[in-house]
């Protein structure tokens, strides 16, 4: 090609990427793709140019190819998929057997990004894989020749974009997040997770990456490491996620004074992403308390002593990025003292989440920040030896809860209040279990005692009732035959629950006693009926079904002793 020809190509070829660049984000919402279209119209010209050039080239083929890659790239970004598919095609036949030059394999890694990207949007997984794998291959082949790659707008432009150095790195970059995806929807959580924080890693690198996107990503990324009992790796993701957010606020700060549009929307950003951050270090605190209660729970058990299980694949990641994790534990709690540390920073976190998810703007985030503060509580009272320090933590669960569901609309947030209502009711029950335990160890209750046993027991019961009536049908006001998988065992729980509570009420008239046995009665044959009816569900509540069954049998005794001591 002559210098005339590459004036030629690089005039057109800057039309091009202005329209791209600059022009396409202005669009009008009526004419979203007018800027693209005209790109695309300048690329047929572009297109048209290249194949007129009788000389054939390597670097012929690259800027051919490339041009093929860019017509594809607008096709689908205007819903022209197929279209855009076949033009990916095109791109790689043309440069078949030369994707390993310089020239070429920026082209060909994006080309190949491209088709996976298609086939992962038409849920094709096992194609979109097949592709960013050879994404992949063609680019650690490609490193391996030690050659320096070419961006493919030199060719056009005979120098270098400020910027554009470093592009065969960020298409590698991206294919390790596009295999990510692929690894989660085949059920490799732990090689999805190993994708993620490589991806993650090379941003930092080559510093192509956005603050407020990138530690949320990481923090993302501690969840799967939870799941796998790798708390150190969380731990550091976490203290990773939080620097990287923090420092970019002095950023903020200077933008501020130079774009103020610019800033609004970084800021709101990046106060969201510090949210959900601190909603993540919760999700940390939570799953460490848990599986901590567990494996004390099983101290008789030869999996007591054993430490934490780590994937081989999570066990060597390292973001390469020096961050100071002493101010929480990534170890098994084992006192109340461990735990109230964890706790009270886990706590703060929340107490920051729910600052910005406020009930007026993010009513139903809102709920589910007060409901992870329910939980911490309850995990923390395991570690409580004092009964009374135990109630004193319920009671903070209740007050976070009555509080909160009292601001619900039951109409419109039905299923956030039959969780509360749920859960509520749990807790209820569980303090009368702490009362009526410390109640067994006194002779002779006092009056206030027995009126606090039924306090609870009561208060248990009204929100069980709540949950339950909530499932009748409003015109027939009849249960319904089968309930949700989601609501099948909580639902089930609740009439087995309120069956046993009512059996518990402390009552000196007969006649009320009376009516609670039946009560009771009542609700045990209801779930016997349900799980006969519906055979997997027996199966799944097979321990509480046989104690329905057997109370089935013993009630009616107690009622008919009971009668008998109405009417003597």
């Amino acid at each position: 090609m002559t210098d005339d020809n590459i004036d030629d190509l690089a005039s057109l070829f800057q039309q091009i990427e202005t329209l791209l660049l600059i022009e396409a984000p202005k669009d009008p919402p009526s004419d979203p793709y007018r800027s693209k279209y005209k790109a695309k119209d300048l690329l047929e010209q572009l297109k048209v140019c290249l194949t007129l050039f009788k000389s054939e080239s390597a670097v012929k083929d690259a800027l051919l190819a490339h041009t093929w890659l860019q017509l594809g790239i607008i096709s689908v970004d205007t819903d022209e998929v197929q279209q855009g598919e076949d033009a990916f095609n095109t791109s790689l036949d043309i440069i078949k057997s030369k994707e390993l030059t310089p020239e070429c394999i920026v082209t060909c890694v994006s080309a190949y990004n491209n088709l996976g990207l298609v086939w992962s949007q038409r849920t094709e997984w096992e194609r979109a894989f097949d592709f960013f794998g050879k994404a992949e291959k063609h680019y650690k082949d490609f490193v391996a020749s030690q050659l320096e790659p070419v961006d493919p707008a030199t060719l056009f432009t005979a120098k270098i974009p400020e910027g554009k150095v470093l592009s065969l790195e960020k298409l590698y970059t991206l294919t390790l997040y596009y295999l990510a995806q692929c690894y989660i929807h085949q059920g490799d959580s732990i090689q999805s997770a190993v994708c993620c924080h490589t991806t993650l890693r090379r941003q930092l690198e080559i510093k192509d990456y956005h603050p407020s996107e990138w530690s949320l990503n990481m923090a993302t990324l501690s969840q799967v490491c939870l799941e796998n009992n790798a708390f150190h790796l969380a731990r550091e993701c976490l203290s990773i996620a939080s620097k990287v957010h923090a420092d970019y606020e002095s950023e903020l700060n200077e933008m501020e004074t130079k774009d103020e549009a610019k800033y609004q929307t970084e800021h709101d950003k990046w106060l969201s992403v510090g949210a959900d951050i601190d909603r993540c270090w919760a999700k940390y605190g939570l799953i460490l308390l848990t599986v901590s209660k567990e494996r004390l729970m099983a101290e008789d058990s030869p999996e007591h002593m054993k430490p934490f299980e780590i994937p081989d694949k999570l066990k060597s990641l390292s973001i390469g990025f020096t961050v100071d994790t002493s101010s929480i534990t990534a170890d098994y709690i084992l006192t109340y003292s461990d735990a109230i540390k964890l706790f009270n920073t886990c706590h703060a976190h929340l107490q920051h989440a729910r600052a910005y998810f406020s009930l007026s703007e993010h009513a139903t985030d809102h709920a589910r920040v007060v409901q992870e503060i329910s939980r911490l509580y309850q995990e923390l009272v395991f570690f409580v030896e004092s009964e009374a320090e135990q109630c004193k933590f319920h009671k903070r669960r209740i007050t976070e809860l009555e509080g909160l569901v009292k601001q619900f609309n039951k109409q419109f947030y039905i299923t956030i209040c039959r969780e509360i209502w749920y859960e509520l009711g749990e807790i209820y029950s569980d303090m009368y279990d702490l009362k009526h335990d410390i109640l067994r160890k006194t002779n002779q209750p006092t009056q206030h005692q027995v009126a606090k046993i039924n306090w609870l027991i009561k208060n248990s019961l009204t929100y069980y009732i709540e949950l339950i009536q909530s499932f009748k049908d409003a015109r027939t006001n009849e249960y319904p035959g089968k309930y949700s998988d989601e609501w099948e065992k909580p639902l089930l729980l609740a009439f087995f629950y309120s069956a046993r509570l009512l059996t518990k009420l402390i009552t000196n008239d007969k006649l009320q006693l009376k009516k609670n046995q039946l009560e009771a009665l009542d609700n045990y044959k209801y779930i016997i009926e349900y799980c006969t009816k519906n055979k997997e569900a027996g199966e799944k509540f097979a321990t509480e079904l046989s104690l329905c069954q057997e109370m089935v049998t013993l009630l009616p005794m107690k009622i008919q002793k009971i009668s008998a001591q109405i009417t003597s």
